[in-house]
């Protein structure tokens, strides 16, 4: 997929570097790329519920513009 984007105007380096590709290949032929495909299981993991309504800005007060031409 890296080198489908240098087809249009391939170059001797370009040929390198599928080469070196190649050979990287050939010599971990025998490893597999794995994909799990089940969904987690997240039950052992405790349900954390927040109150939102505090946070780290404690109680913001919101500003208005003092001219109210932009209202």
């Amino acid at each position: 997929m890296s080198m489908s984007s240098l087809q249009a105007k391939p170059c001797q380096g370009h040929l390198e570097l599928l080469k070196g590709m190649i050979a990287y290949l050939c010599k971990f032929k025998h490893f597999k790329i794995r994909f799990r495909t089940e969904e987690p299981d997240y039950s052992m993991i405790e349900d954390m519920s927040y109150n939102w309504a505090n946070s780290v800005f404690d109680n913001p007060i919101e500003e208005k513009p003092k001219d109210n031409k932009l209202l």
